[in-house]
């Protein structure tokens, strides 16, 4: 079941998200796909200020909604959106939980790239994480920008990507 624990992407995004707000400081997080909300919720409860979420499913954006809001979050704003509008809003850490032919759109665009200082994409199959590694050593841009990757788990991998603003 997507948007709960019990589904891979969604378990080892909450790892991936664990893990950099031990390594770094987190103010803003953009949720793209952001599906029920629920990491959105984890953010603010491990201490971001600001998380944007927004989905192109109205459903999503109004469950995400009552989940920020029974949770008695602040600092949130959810909409309804398609990546391609908002994927270049400023953020520390960005979440695509997103199908692969949205997040192909967006992988090689400098202005996605060059507004976040954390990348974590789930809900891809292997084969298309090897893809989107790939474009990381071939595409020029990439390979600059992106300083650190690391993969959490196989069947739905989950990839983190540490950027290195030079």
């Amino acid at each position: 079941m997507f948007g709960t624990l019990n589904h891979a992407t969604t378990f080892g995004c909450i790892k991936a998200i664990s893990e950099i707000f031990k390594r770094d400081k987190v103010e803003t997080v953009l949720d793209m796909g952001c599906g029920t909300g629920i990491l959105g919720v984890f953010a603010l409860k491990l201490g971001a200020l600001k998380v944007f979420a927004f989905d192109i499913n109205h459903l999503a954006t109004v469950t995400a909604l009552k989940n920020f809001l029974i949770n008695r979050m602040k600092g949130f704003l959810v909409f309804q959106a398609k990546v391609e509008d908002y994927f270049f809003l400023p953020a520390d850490l960005a979440l695509a939980n997103l199908p692969f032919a949205v997040l192909k759109r967006i992988w090689c665009n400098e202005e996605f790239w060059n507004t976040k200082k954390w990348v974590v994409v789930s809900g891809v199959f292997p084969s298309q994480r090897e893809h989107l590694l790939d474009l990381l050593y071939l595409e020029p841009f990439l390979r600059e920008t992106v300083s650190h990757t690391m993969t959490i788990g196989d069947k739905w991998p989950t990839l983190i990507f540490k950027v290195d603003k030079r």
